[in-house]
């Protein structure tokens, strides 16, 4: 068992609260990921406003940004062993970060740069990829350097996560 913080019925903040639930088993692709820090996002209020599947049976935990180290893989599972360091923003599909272990498909983790702290690692996927597809999948900037080569964008406003992160 594990602890981790979630929900189990819609609401505000009032109705988080610890939870003993199972440790995850990772699947064939994915890894099973000793979370040592987590970020919180705009997008973890709305689920937990809005989740009307939520019960004692069913509880909900939220977050999707996550880092921490690889505790097991999964038998397809070939890029990352048992202690690497990962960061990644996780799916909708599935309970999230705000827990001890997580399991997340491991095609869409990657390794936390040895300069970050996991604090400053969690706070970085879910931000970073709204900026990344803001600029390059909706307004099709291309994500080569050459070729923007003395371009120019202007973002306003830039003191926010997505939009430091595209600054």
């Amino acid at each position: 068992m594990m602890k981790a913080i979630g929900f189990t019925k819609a609401g505000g903040v009032e109705v988080l609260k610890e939870l003993k639930v199972p440790i995850p088993k990772p699947g064939p692709n994915d890894i099973l990921v000793n979370i040592k820090a987590t970020a919180i996002n705009p997008v973890d209020y709305k689920i937990r406003q809005s989740s009307v599947n939520a019960s004692e049976s069913n509880p909900v935990i939220p977050g999707f940004d996550a880092s921490g180290v690889v505790a097991k893989v999964g038998e397809k599972v070939t890029q990352f062993k048992e202690g690497d360091e990962v960061f990644y923003a996780g799916n909708i599909r599935r309970n999230g970060t705000y827990a001890e272990y997580h399991t997340v498909d491991s095609r869409i983790v990657g390794r936390k740069p040895t300069t970050m702290s996991h604090f400053e690692a969690a706070g970085v996927p879910l931000v970073f990829l709204t900026a990344y597809e803001g600029l390059v999948d909706r307004m099709e900037i291309p994500a080569d350097k050459t070729v923007n080569k003395n371009k120019y964008a202007m973002i306003i406003p830039g003191g926010g996560g997505v939009g430091s992160m595209a600054i």
